[in-house]
């Protein structure tokens, strides 16, 4: 028999209620979970995720089989329902620890479950006293519900005392069954146990009869071991006699043992058990599938009996999951979720909308929770479901619960393992052959390269926040920042990932996470391209045009794959968005908000649904829809949504603003102008202390007072800016390689500040040429290795670039400022472009050329007249 391990220090924080932890985390759930002593509760042990979550976890009292006094006895299994995201609290002083003994001799199939004729035989009355007292669970609750409320308890707060369970093995089952009728109880887990039948035949001092399943307020959950578990005929008996509460009963030929100690973390009791728990005290949707209903999953599993008792119609799609091998024999994730009624899986054939996702298409996050359908809004996929959409996700190999390994970020092979599973929805049972497609940010660019392989049965796609060309987007004027070169993920996120249905023990999630190591690692790839043509020696080959996806325009063209963009204004990646939506002659919906936000003030769900009808189903709405919605913000939270065959912004006429020396009351120190400006030579010496990045910094704010700011005079009136800002500097440096930031900012009346555009520009990169795509009449940046020019000290160059889109009402008495910086705090690797002295930077105003900033700026436009008698109303 094992000893007790003892690991030094402390999990959860340190108080004089909780001794050290007893043997090391484990469970599969996405929490490893530790046991622990309790100071002030003596006679319990304690179950808990080694790191508690932010949210406070339901709360299971446990009894232990025999009543023994060993909280330890039943150690994998209660450390796995624990790490599903649950305080657990076991009867009993933590002992010794049962060793894991693997089942060698096959059991029969179990009998239907019946009730037991009076005189039945039964095992012969135990002669010793139970070493635990059904007191102890009650003692257990009262002791969490003070705890949860105690001033420095390392559980205070962390229990969520609306959620509790009891539940109990062989005698245990009785101590559950004993407090189920305490209203704090909301569901019991009996297991390997019920009821005596004859009370002289107990081997229990549990005092209760038959008469206790009357007072059963909460459902019930009832399993097992088939004919030769001994307690199978008093948990039969139960189950026949209840008729007043839902209850599940199933029967697994494993013996009375269960498969606590016979099956790697309490094997399929604990994965029955925790599933239990996260329908019953969760209201884990899914979870309500694997027990309700005809298609209900343990139905389905060939050694499981199972008995259904008024239980509750499933909720919510009905999901399913199984490994798909693409053509170079690689198993990939997959999970299908199929409509329902009525708590049955619709049986007619339905289109498919398909994501395909590197961030683990289902995983518990760090409450336990499980998270899944990629990054679809709740929203959206109710609406998919309730219009008979299948909807389906998968991980990309070499992430979440697939194999493989991930050659590069969108490459070809990513792009070629998408057709594959598109082909494969396509020929299912369930699929009338027709799959769209749906995801935002990386997920949008899934879509994409896709839908540049053509696969037959690929109808639409609906995308958000990608690009067009990869290297204008993550070396936007030849600069990273924010996007796309983050740190990877640590191969224990991927084992976050919920194992597929058919990986019971999670064995395969591990073997694929562990091909996860070979991995492209993603910033370094981006990093070590610096240019245009480049050759990656991670991937051996130009891999900017294979990521693309301008390369692929003409495929895209004539494959007849419908395609709608959408972006957000305060999102980087909308020019992008802008610039492939108008390619490929595609919708394009504009919105507010930042990053993949579904846009507010409109029906987003009914407009993805919409789209798939038309596309997929061939239901067209009665008034064809406008190619292009966007959003015209109004400040202070307010706008007006629009549309048109084409967004105005599109080479929208442009007014020329000079930046010019003069001083600038209130906004700037320097001034921008209609008219052309006097020479000057304005400097200043980049600023490093801009700030650290955030994770994911998508906007940013004001960054006045870190280089150098023109500021207009107040409008007189109000304006419409609608469009691509660009910039023309004419710039000098002490250095060779000056990076250049740009902000358009809108300055109101009373002082605060609005970023409204940015853009980005490396002055040796600063070459402009004919792109292979329209750019809509912007600068375009050639980005090759022999156009790199690094500057002479002191003598000035031109450069061009754009700013991100912009729709916004610029409200009279306001000022647009540019701010030009050295610097930006969304650029990961800022510690090591800092240079010790920072560079100098002149911007020279007027003379020969000088600098300046073009608006598509307008005014009395028909909008604005609608706008002002809007205001005038209110």
């Amino acid at each position: 028999m094992n000893k007790r391990m003892w690991f030094a220090g402390w999990i959860l924080a340190p108080v004089t209620a909780l001794s050290a932890v007893l043997g090391n985390p484990s469970g599969t759930g996405g929490l490893p979970a530790v046991a622990q002593s309790v100071d002030d509760l003596p006679g319990h042990t304690l179950f808990a995720p080694a790191k508690l979550p932010r949210d406070p976890l339901p709360l299971f009292v446990w009894g232990n089989g025999g009543c023994r006094d060993n909280g330890l006895a039943h150690g994998a299994f209660l450390r796995q329902i624990a790490s599903n995201g649950y305080i657990v609290i076991a009867l009993g002083k933590p002992r010794e620890e049962r060793p894991f003994e693997p089942a060698t001799a096959p059991a029969v199939a179990p009998p239907l479950v019946r009730p037991v004729a009076p005189g039945t035989p039964d095992a012969p009355p135990r002669t010793t006293p139970d070493e635990t007292q059904v007191a102890q669970m009650l003692e257990a609750i009262d002791w969490a519900t003070r705890e949860n409320a105690r001033q420095g308890s390392a559980l205070a707060g962390h229990i969520d005392l609306a959620k509790i369970a009891a539940g109990g093995h062989s005698c245990g089952g009785l101590q559950a069954l004993a407090v189920s009728d305490d209203p704090r109880v909301k569901t019991t887990l009996v297991l390997n146990s019920g009821i005596y039948v004859r009370r002289d035949g107990a081997r229990s001092g549990v005092n209760i009869d038959k008469s206790q399943l009357a007072k059963l307020h909460g459902p019930m959950l009832y399993l097992a071991g088939g004919p030769s578990d001994i307690a199978h005929p008093n948990a039969s008996d139960d189950v026949a006699r209840i008729g007043h509460v839902p209850v599940f009963f199933g029967e697994l030929p494993v013996g009375h043992g269960g498969t606590f100690w016979s099956e790697r973390d309490g094997g399929s009791w604990a994965r029955v058990a925790a599933r239990w728990l996260d329908w019953t005290l969760k209201g884990d949707a899914d979870a309500s599938w694997d027990f309700s209903g005809p298609a209900c999953r343990l139905c389905s599993e060939p050694r499981w009996t199972v008995v259904q008792k008024n239980l509750p119609a499933p909720t919510g799609p009905f999901r399913q999951s199984m490994y798909v091998p693409v053509r170079d024999g690689t198993l990939l994730a997959m999970n299908v979720y199929r409509p329902a009624r009525a708590g049955v899986p619709v049986a007619t054939r339905s289109p498919v909308v398909f994501s395909f996702t590197p961030y683990r298409a289902r995983f518990r996050d760090a409450n336990g929770r499980v998270t899944e359908l990629g990054n679809m809004s709740r929203d959206v996929s109710r609406a998919l479901f309730d219009a008979g959409y299948v909807v389906a996700v998968a991980d990309v190999r070499g992430k979440g619960a697939s194999f493989g390994t991930r050659r590069g970020f969108q490459d070809r092979t990513e792009a070629n393992d998408g057709h594959d599973l598109v082909q494969w929805l396509a020929t299912q049972p369930w699929a009338d052959g027709k799959v769209g497609m749906y995801g935002c940010s990386y997920l949008g660019g899934t879509t994409v390269h896709v839908a540049s392989t053509a696969p037959p049965a690929l109808r639409a796609i609906f995308t958000g926040a990608t690009d067009l060309d990869k290297y204008a987007f993550v070396r936007n004027g030849g600069i990273t920042a924010q996007f796309n070169t983050r740190p990877d993920e640590p191969l224990t996120d991927d084992l976050a990932s919920v194992p597929l249905d058919a990986d019971r023990d999670g064995a395969l999630l591990k073997m694929a996470v562990a091909q996860h190591g070979l991995n492209t690692p993603m910033g370094a790839l981006w990093y070590g391209m610096p240019f245009r043509d480049s050759i990656s020696t991670l991937t051996g080959n130009r891999f900017w045009e294979e990521a693309g996806p301008y390369p692929y325009l003409d495929t895209l063209r004539r494959a007849g794959i419908a395609t709608y963009y959408w972006g957000n204004f305060e999102d980087e990646p909308t020019a992008q968005v802008v610039l492939a939506a108008e390619n490929l002659g595609s919708r394009l919906l504009l919105g507010p908000g930042t990053h993949c936000v579904p846009p507010p003030g409109m029906d987003f769900a009914g407009e993805v649904k919409g789209y798939f009808d038309s596309t997929l189903k061939g239901v067209q709405p009665a008034t064809p829809p406008a190619r292009v919605k966007w959003w015209l913000d109004e400040g202070n939270g307010r706008g007006s949504w629009h549309q048109d065959q084409r967004w105005p912004g599109v080479k929208a006429a442009m007014q020329r603003m000079y930046l010019a020396p003069q001083a600038s009351a209130g906004a700037g120190n320097l001034t921008l102008q209609s008219q052309p400006a006097r020479s000057s030579r304005p400097g200043f010496r980049v600023n490093y202390d801009v700030g650290s990045a955030e994770y994911f910094a998508f906007w940013i704010t004001s960054q006045h007072g870190k280089g150098l700011s023109f500021a207009t005079p107040p409008l007189d009136e109000a304006q419409q800016l609608v469009g691509f800002p660009v910039v023309h500097l004419r710039v000098a440096s002490d250095r060779p390689e000056p990076l250049l930031f740009a902000y358009l900012e809108q300055v109101n009346a009373d002082g605060s500040t609005v970023v409204l555009a940015f853009g980005r520009q490396a002055a040796a990169l600063r070459k402009t040429g004919s792109a292979p795509y329209d750019t809509l009449g912007l600068p375009w940046m050639t980005g090759l290795e022999a156009d790199f020019a690094p500057l002479s000290p002191g003598r000035a160059v031109e450069v061009d670039f754009p700013l991100t889109a912009v729709s916004r009402v610029i409200p009279a008495g306001s000022r647009l400022r540019l701010v030009v910086t050295g610097a930006d705090p969304r650029q990961r690797n800022l510690a090591q472009l800092k240079l010790d002295p920072p560079p100098s930077i002149t911007v020279e105003t007027g003379g020969k050329g000088g600098s300046w900033l073009e608006l598509p700026l307008q005014r009395s436009t028909a909008v604005m007249q609608a706008l002002a008698q809007g205001e005038a109303a209110r």
